[in-house]
């Protein structure tokens, strides 16, 4: 939603900017106003999150209210394969039963043992932090990979967007034809990422398929120009439903499966890791290109 909500305020300023105006070649400009136009809300959220956002200190692991006995074991609902008598969890439960104990005795515990503890708690739980991040990475594997790459084609043919015609159909009319292209991307992706309850598609890589061809076509369209105006925003939303299922379609398994029950949430979390990799992937390619082979034109050219 809150992507479909920005590109239509992307496409509404850009409207707005040439009515009041009248000039298009204000439009150009577009980008430019609409970043800024986000600074104070980036602003607002890094300060919530340093400053505002904070653990109740009754709930610290370190400062507990009261006196608690030391636990002979930490089985947890969101853990619950670690047993009591598990190997993998005595470093674990000997570090936090001496927090415990040296709290319990000293009423408090100053920032330097804070540190140390916390420190002494990482390392030692580190050996099984990584088997854990070893497990749900093999177990989420195909997935991840899938979703990444669904990132990587639906964000290189975002991109294409921008060269899909010639240079001067560009920053001019009501709506502009770069945000008008985004604003359909978007449709695609909110129709697609509500359908999961009507519609489930487990075998998701034929939907990355079917978006390599498209892609393969965008890049092509980005040299040649051989889509017509009037076939591009049709085209965007088919890319925008098929980018939006892989997404919903991925993490319904993921929260779903019974096989990522015991890991869930990390499961969850590398899956997520591999949206930045496939968008990160796709703004080098798209460089390159750009810088490359789909230099932009000075003229009119192509086949349409």
């Amino acid at each position: 939603m809150a992507g479909l909500a920005g590109a239509a305020m992307y496409v509404l300023f850009g409207c707005l900017i040439e009515s009041v105006n009248g000039k298009e070649d204000e439009l150009q400009k577009l980008d430019r106003w609409a970043f800024m136009l986000v600074i104070p809300a980036a602003i607002a959220y890094l300060i919530a999150f340093f400053q505002i956002i904070r653990e109740p200190a009754s709930t610290h692991p370190y400062h507990p209210p009261a006196p608690v006995a030391v636990p002979q074991a930490l089985p947890t609902t969101l853990y619950p394969n670690i047993q009591q008598d598990s190997k993998d969890s005595r470093p674990l439960l000997q570090c936090t039963a001496a927090i415990v104990q040296r709290t319990n005795e000293a009423g408090s515990t100053n920032e330097v043992e804070i540190r140390q503890s916390r420190w002494s708690h990482f390392i030692h739980s580190l050996p099984t932090r990584l088997k854990r991040y070893k497990t749900c990475l093999g177990l989420v594997a195909l997935l991840a990979i899938n979703l990444g790459a669904s990132q990587f084609l639906s964000y290189v043919i975002r991109t294409a967007g921008a060269q899909a015609r010639h240079s001067a159909e560009y920053d001019k009319g009501c709506p502009e034809l770069y945000a008008s292209l985004q604003l359909c991307f978007q449709a695609g992706v909110f129709t697609s990422r509500s359908s999961v309850q009507i519609l489930r598609i487990r075998k998701v890589a034929v939907l990355n398929i079917l978006q390599g061809i498209n892609m393969i076509v965008w890049i092509l369209n980005q040299q040649y120009k051989f889509i017509p105006v009037s076939i591009l925003p049709a085209y965007m939303i088919y890319v925008g439903l098929l980018s939006g299922a892989v997404y919903v379609n991925v993490f319904y398994m993921v929260q779903t499966d019974s096989k990522y029950k015991e890991e869930r949430e990390l499961c969850v979390n590398i899956t997520a890791i591999f949206i930045t990799v496939g968008i990160s992937l796709s703004c080098i390619l798209q460089t390159i290109l750009f810088n490359t082979v789909t230099i932009p034109d000075s003229k009119p050219h192509g086949l349409w």
